[in-house]
């Protein structure tokens, strides 16, 4: 352009000589034109930079990201062994020692309940049975005595015989036969 305008110059003889102005006017034009080229292939240039960028660091963080993936996996395990361990070794003891100490108090209370029930119920029972006893040798002394009166009225025994079981029936006392507490 500053050519075309330099040569129409040169060409119309009417015209004035290229001035510095014209010359400055040509190379504003021209420079603004190579800033936009420039401008343009900056921008190709820094896009394809960019992409490049872009993947190399997508490269290496897919790399972090796989190392912190791998060192994860190592401490998780190692954690799941220290947790292993301290279940082991701490708390599944503990939990051994609360269990052991709640069944413990648990069943003294039941055993302590349940002998207070089985003595009770061994109470009735031997009141139940020496009462029993008791209306037994009610019943066998009224049949002894019952025995010696038939016994007096009849001539089956001897004389010698009756005065025995009378003396056996007077001197059978009661008290005698009674359960002691």
């Amino acid at each position: 352009m500053v050519v075309k305008i330099i040569k129409t110059n040169k060409n119309n003889k009417n015209d004035h000589p290229v001035t510095k102005k014209d010359l400055i006017e040509v190379l504003d034009i021209k420079f603004t034109e190579y800033d936009k080229k420039m401008d343009i292939k900056f921008d190709q240039k820094f896009t394809e930079y960019d992409k490049k960028m872009d993947i190399k660091f997508d490269q290496k963080f897919t790399e972090y990201d796989k190392k912190m993936d791998t060192r994860f996996t190592e401490y998780d395990k190692k954690m799941d062994i220290k947790l292993g361990n301290f279940a082991d070794d701490i708390l599944l003891p503990a939990i051994d020692d609360i269990i052991d100490q709640k069944l413990d108090d648990k069943l003294d209370k039941f055993r302590v309940n349940e002998r207070d029930y089985l003595n009770k119920q061994l109470f009735k029972l031997e009141g139940n049975l020496r009462s029993e006893i008791q209306e037994q040798r009610k019943t066998e002394h009224k049949f002894i005595k019952k025995f010696v009166k038939a016994a007096k009225n009849t001539s089956c025994f001897r004389q010698k015989d009756i005065i025995d079981l009378s003396s056996f029936a007077n001197n059978l006392n009661i008290q005698k036969y009674a359960v002691k507490t």
